[in-house]
């Protein structure tokens, strides 16, 4: 993920990815840069699930990536819920 900016500022970020249908909540550390990269990590029974992406405008709205797991990708969107 690329992105203008220096992006040498790095905020560690905790959250969970909550899956409803299961009613799992699998807990998410990362960090994001200055520049509005993201990088999660989440650990499952299935091994490690890898977020990259980078939040559109403000760090606190709507972010969008690629989910990986193994061989497994697939495009992903986050927003913040109150």
């Amino acid at each position: 993920v690329h992105s203008s900016g220096s992006g040498a500022l790095q905020i560690p970020i905790t959250c969970y990815n909550f899956y409803e249908g299961k009613a799992l909540q699998i807990p998410i550390e990362g960090n994001c840069n200055g520049a509005g990269d993201i990088s999660f990590r989440a650990r499952t029974s299935g091994g490690y699930e890898t977020f990259e992406g980078q939040f559109s405008g403000s760090m606190l709205k709507d972010c969008s990536g690629t989910w990986s797991n193994g061989t497994k990708q697939l495009s992903f969107s986050l927003g913040a819920r109150n």
